[in-house]
């Protein structure tokens, strides 16, 4: 679900928690109507189209707001207590775009962290004619207080939590909007990023009415070439250009979505465009005629408008050496959490100067990668991967998993932010089966952190300001964070080598010397030391910004603090993520099996995340 479509973790500042409530539950059960409200009908808006046409909704300002707006403010009784809600009027619109190109997202203020990245990311590449339509009261008071374009898109917090999906039909009714205003269009998802102005892009395919980016998880290596229609690709909204020749589409989304408020708007989106597709063989871009002739569709490259696994698991732009305009966060673990991770680990994220600090310091690792595990990681399959076809990328797996754990537990100790090491898989984590490696990916590969652990549990996503929401017991910082140059030199500056010796190896100490060589100062330390002799050895290091062990394998002893480690295992429950998946060949699931990945696959006897006990050597097991 595209960060837009947060749901509200708070009431807002303006109306009381119990009125909030009381709102939320008339307006689960009624419409509001002329003079008081009215109940739903049971029957399903498919039905009902079909028994009753649907009033045009852009002939009909009046029927348009009852149908969508009437429940946030356009009637007396919902005005109460509110702000009027003005819609984008053409002057202001013009305003903001001179040149008649106006980029827009739309988001509640639970997504402002992606807003804010959206806005970074536009004006790092000189584009000021942007502009964020505000879903409800709170955005669009913390846009104004930035000096942020933005405009309201009539709707409340309120009616977004209770009728989300008609959020589709809001979307759908400002981009007629726009278009019959004579601007040119291009709405995003707030978890987009751009890293190039795209409207040179577009110009070079300007006889297209509509340019969508898709799902697709492959992509050209010539650059600025459309991808196929042909090849009848999934278009993705995600990414979406329009001109006002556009608009007879768009009027026509607009109707179906109407009429079915159930129905999913892309899904609606690439309905219409399949209606009556006529391709168009000596085009150059293979275009595609659709809507009575009236509307032509070209789609963004998917290799320069980037699904999240093109670009974040494949890495496809970089190996073709294709020059990337936007990304957008699809394909991805953990929803959210996943994808400001993924953002992160890319260093595509505006976080402030805060995140690159850290009371206690940071410590990292150097991660082992024995050569035989790495050479037995693929799947034995290309086809489709079965269980038994997973051992040797769980093995890989779990070796980084059990150094993880290490490196966890010694950062809950000392109370530093332990920066993640770069993870390797030998199976991909997608949603679906697959035959382990996909489009000409090698393996083992470079992998996300979400392939792996959880974001929900280390990552959560934060409002600005933010002091209720509940923190990780461990902080983290992405495997890419010593590359990010908003690091301030002196942390680079303030690097203690940590070097772990073998246990009885007479050389070492429970505290160890720091001697310098070569202008790095090394600590040898003893390994198997318990949290106790962790503390002692290291606690009162803080003058080190940074201590990076030269291994995990046998720096962590365990916990000789029962409360400590019971406080570590509470709070490390929810870490591990699930991977997906096997094919089974049993219904129901027979197209996909997950299994739950274990931070304690190597003890025994334990019990998994799921309450399942193991009292032998830990196997993969399907958890659905």
């Amino acid at each position: 679900m595209p960060a837009l479509f947060y749901a509200s973790k708070r009431p807002s500042r303006n109306v009381p928690r119990l009125v909030i409530l009381v709102v939320a539950l008339l307006c689960s059960l009624a419409v509001l109507g002329n003079g008081g409200f009215r109940l739903r009908s049971a029957t399903p808006a498919r039905k009902l189209a079909e028994e009753k046409p649907v009033k045009d909704p852009l002939s009909d300002e009046e029927a348009y707001r009852e149908r969508i707006l009437s429940p946030l403010g356009s009637g007396k009784s919902a005005r109460r207590g509110r702000k009027e809600k003005r819609m984008l009027s053409k002057e202001q619109a013009w305003k903001m775009a001179p040149d008649g190109f106006l980029i827009i997202t739309m988001a509640n203020h639970p997504s402002l962290p992606f807003v804010l990245n959206w806005v970074y990311h536009l004006r790092k590449v000189a584009i000021e004619s942007f502009a964020v339509g505000c879903l409800d009261v709170e955005i669009e008071e913390d846009l104004k207080e930035r000096g942020i374009n933005h405009f309201s898109m009539g709707m409340g917090d309120v009616f977004f939590r209770t009728f989300i999906k008609e959020a589709g039909s809001v979307r759908a009714r400002e981009l007629v909007r726009m278009l019959d205003m004579g601007l040119n269009v291009i709405f995003t998802d707030a978890d987009v990023v751009f890293v190039r102005n795209p409207i040179p892009f577009w110009k070079e395919h300007w006889e297209a009415d509509i340019l969508a980016s898709t799902d697709n998880l492959d992509g050209t290596d010539i650059p600025e070439k459309l991808d196929s229609a042909r090849r009848r690709p999934p278009g993705n909204l995600g990414i979406l250009f329009m001109k006002p020749t556009a608009k007879t589409y768009f009027k026509e989304w607009l109707r179906f979505l109407m009429s079915d408020l159930e129905i999913w708007d892309q899904l609606a989106f690439n309905m219409i465009k399949e209606r009556d597709a006529e391709f168009i063989d000596d085009h150059p871009d293979l275009l595609v005629r659709t809507l009575n002739g009236t509307t032509l569709i070209g789609f963004l490259p998917a290799t320069q408008f980037c699904p999240g696994h093109v670009f974040f698991t494949q890495d496809l732009p970089r190996r073709l050496r294709v020059p990337v305009y936007a990304v957008h966060t699809t394909y991805q673990k953990g929803e959210d959490p996943g994808k400001r991770q993924r953002f992160r680990e890319a260093l595509l994220w505006d976080d402030p100067p805060e995140y690159f600090d850290s009371p206690n310091g940071f410590m990292m690792f150097d991660l082992d990668l024995p050569k035989d595990l790495m050479e037995n990681a693929s799947p034995k399959f290309l086809d489709k991967i079965w269980l038994n076809d997973t051992h040797g990328h769980f093995a890989l797996v779990n070796h980084q998993i059990t150094q993880v754990r290490s490196a966890l537990s010694i950062a809950h100790v000392l109370k530093r932010t332990l920066i993640m090491p770069q993870l390797w898989c030998g199976a991909d984590n997608l949603h679906f089966p697959h035959p382990g490696v996909i489009m000409n990916m090698t393996s083992p590969f470079k992998c996300p952190m979400d392939h792996i652990f959880n974001p929900h549990a280390l990552v959560p996503v934060l409002l600005p300001n933010d002091t209720h929401s509940p923190r990780p017991l461990i902080d983290i910082r992405e495997s890419s964070f010593l590359r990010n140059r908003r690091l301030p030199d002196a942390t680079f500056r303030s690097i203690l080598q940590v070097n772990i010796c073998p246990q009885e190896n007479s050389e070492c100490s429970d505290a160890g010397g720091i001697q310098e060589v070569d202008g790095k100062k090394i600590l040898h330390l003893k390994g198997g030391l318990t949290d106790v002799k962790i503390q002692e050895a290291l606690g009162e290091m803080t003058e080190h910004k940074i201590l990076h062990f030269d291994s995990m394998l046998t720096a962590f002893g365990g916990y000789e603090n029962e409360q400590a480690e019971k406080e570590f295992k509470e709070g490390t429950k929810k870490i591990m993520m699930q991977w997906c998946c096997v094919w089974t060949g049993i219904e129901p699931n027979r197209y996909g099996g997950e299994v739950m990945l274990d931070l304690y696959h190597d003890i025994i006897p334990h019990a998994d995340s799921l309450g399942r006990v193991f009292n032998s050597t830990w196997e993969p097991i399907l958890a659905n």
